[in-house]
Formats: structure tokens, C-alpha cells, sequence
């Protein structure tokens, strides 16, 4: 495989920053191994700074913009964006994170074994500059790790993410959620024998912060998760037991203070990286 057959994605929206914007933008056309195009939704009316970013985006010929009416969600943004590529491997970005450079030219060697249908990797969360925090989400590397991690958890750090269209397709892509749609499709994919791997390198750095700490405790991102939940175990991707405790789980987190929230993803579910 090679860059001619790979589209990454973006979805990006009003409360997004511009500044931010533009460098994950960058970071993409700055890679070593380049897409044949990188296709960018506007999801809803994003508002004249970012509307800026993008006008001075659509003069890059390997660039296509979609722009949507209104606000749909990650989700839905994002399925759009998957119909419309042209090549069979889609990359993932997100609007705020920065991807190392090598980033598709690691996962596309990965994909190139002819038996793998999803590459993810590790991610560096970071607050105002990339390892100002050193903290890692480690993801395991074989499928039947990852498999039953993801019963709990998202087993792949979604920006991470790099598939084969095809294989996507086959399980009908992303679900219109408004939180989780990452994890719920991940489950899908799991429930339907796709070989899943993660590479184990930092392939993205991600903005945290006490902005995202804030945000999972959201009660869009609770409905979200309770609504992906129900989703997974109609699919028997969740036994009762799992789906139990997952609610119970995720409720206690918001009865507990913002501080040990903070805690618990610096403490317990990040790794320190030295």
C-alpha cells in the first residue's frame, strides 16, 4: 500500500480554535508518507475564523471540503466524509491533536500484511504543549487483548484510528451517536471478526487538560455512553453483567468530584511515561 491509496478524514465545528485547527491540518500535510486527499466537513456553521482556515484550505488540490447545514455530531460528520473517499484506507484525524510525523507510514506498513482491517496506536495527552504531562493511554496489541479490554474500555484510541473502507463497510461504519460513536463501532467491528492491532508507539499527540476531564463528565457524554452500552449489548458484544457494572461504573464517576475524576485518568487509566 502506499499514500495514493489513503484518505484521512476531519470533522470540525464552531467551538473548535481555528489555531488549533490549522495545526492538525498541518500536521497532516506534513507527514512523511502523504494522503491522495484529506477530506475536511464543516459540521454546521463553524463561524468566520475557522471559516477563514477553511477558505484558505480549499486552494490545495489534494484538500476537499463538505460543509454541512447544521451541527450533526462526530459521528455523522465523519460517515460522511468515509462515503466520500476515493481510496481504501481512511485514516482518522481529529481537529485539535497533532499526529507524529510518521504517523500513516507506520500504520500503512502494518495494514500492508493483507490479514489486518483496523491499526491504531497509542496516544500523548498533553496540556498546553506535546509531553508538558508525559502521560500515555496504552493500548494492547494482540485482538484477543484488545477484545476484552474492550468490554470496558474503548480498546483503540479513536484518533489513532486506520482502516480499510471495505472492511468498514462491512459493518456499517459509525452509528449517529452523539458520545461513544468511536467505541460502539470499535465493538461492531470486534463482534464481526475484523483483526484488529495496535501499534505500540505514540502515533498522536491529544490535547487533555481539565478541558477534557470537564467534558467526559458531561451528561451528553453520560447519555452517550449509556445509549453506546445498550447498542453493544443488543449485539452481544456486552454480556448482562457487563453492561451492569459499565453503568454503574460510569455513574459513580460523576457522583464523585471533578478531582477525583482527575485522578483517576492521570493515576490510574494513563500511564506515566518517563
Amino acid at each position: 500500500m502506499n499514500s495514493n491509496n489513503l484518505t484521512v478524514v476531519m470533522s470540525v465545528y464552531h467551538g473548535d480554535s481555528p489555531e488549533l485547527f490549522q495545526k492538525a491540518v498541518d500536521s497532516v500535510l506534513n507527514q512523511t508518507l502523504k494522503p491522495a486527499e484529506l477530506i475536511i466537513v464543516a459540521d454546521g456553521p463553524v463561524g468566520e475564523k475557522i471559516d477563514e482556515v477553511l477558505k484558505s484550505l480549499s486552494t490545495n488540490g489534494s484538500i476537499r471540503i463538505i460543509r454541512m447545514a447544521k451541527n450533526s455530531g462526530l459521528g455523522a460528520s465523519r460517515k460522511i466524509a468515509i462515503s466520500e473517499a476515493l481510496t481504501e484506507v481512511v485514516a482518522v484525524m481529529d481537529s485539535d491533536d497533532i499526529s507524529v510525523k510518521d504517523r500513516f507510514e507506520q500504520q500503512i506498513y502494518e495494514l500492508s500484511d493483507g490479514k489486518t482491517d483496523v491499526v491504531g496506536g497509542w496516544i500523548e495527552e498533553f496540556n498546553l504543549y506535546p509531553e508538558d504531562q508525559g502521560l500515555i493511554r496504552k493500548t494492547p496489541l494482540d485482538y484477543d487483548d484488545i477484545y476484552r479490554l474492550g468490554k470496558w474500555r474503548n480498546p483503540i484510541n479513536h484518533v489513532t484510528l486506520m482502516f480499510k473502507k471495505s472492511s468498514y463497510d462491512q459493518i456499517g461504519g459509525y452509528a449517529e451517536l452523539l458520545a461513544n460513536e468511536d467505541w460502539e463501532m470499535v465493538s461492531r467491528m470486534l463482534v464481526n471478526g475484523l483483526i484488529i492491532r495496535n501499534i505500540p508507539k505514540v502515533l498522536v499527540h491529544v490535547r487533555g487538560g481539565d478541558d477534557m476531564i470537564k467534558r467526559r463528565r458531561t451528561s451528553r457524554q453520560f447519555w452517550g455512553e449509556m445509549k453506546a452500552f445498550r447498542l453493544m449489548y443488543k449485539s452481544n458484544y456486552l454480556g448482562l453483567y457487563c453492561l451492569i457494572m459499565n453503568i454503574l461504573i460510569r455513574t459513580m464517576i460523576r457522583i464523585f468530584p471533578q478531582a477525583f475524576t482527575a485522578y483517576l485518568y492521570k493515576n490510574v487509566l494513563r500511564k506515566e511515561h518517563n
